[in-house]
């Protein structure tokens, strides 16, 4: 449990960095520290929240053809850029981008 929590964390800072990297508008300026904690977040909420989440709001998932799910990742993404002034998107195109790269990171880490 400890271990792919560590591995998310990871996976999920490097995810950060890849969006910093490839979508104009979503700017992560911290450094390193900063990084790993706010992809520990990330992780804290894809481990434990996220889960709850899919089965309070299944109907809404189902309906949606899993679309809610990628919803409710944007919606973290853009709550974490309005509490840390570190990462900043600028508009709805780069937030859904940059939830694009993370949704993809954390089906690879579901592949492993």
């Amino acid at each position: 449990m400890i271990s792919k929590l560590i591995l998310r964390i990871i996976l999920n800072a490097g995810a950060i960095y890849l969006a910093n990297s490839l979508v104009d508008g979503f700017t992560f300026s911290g450094n390193f520290v900063m990084l790993f904690f706010i992809g520990g977040i990330l992780a804290v909420f894809q481990s434990f929240i996220y889960p709850l989440l899919k089965i309070i709001a299944f109907p809404l998932v189902l309906l949606s053809f899993g679309l809610f799910g990628f919803i409710v990742n944007a919606a973290v993404l853009w709550g974490i850029s309005y509490f840390f002034a570190e990462l900043t998107i600028d508009g709805i195109i780069p937030l859904l981008l940059a939830t694009i790269v993370l949704s993809a990171v954390n089906v690879l880490f579901a592949w492993l």
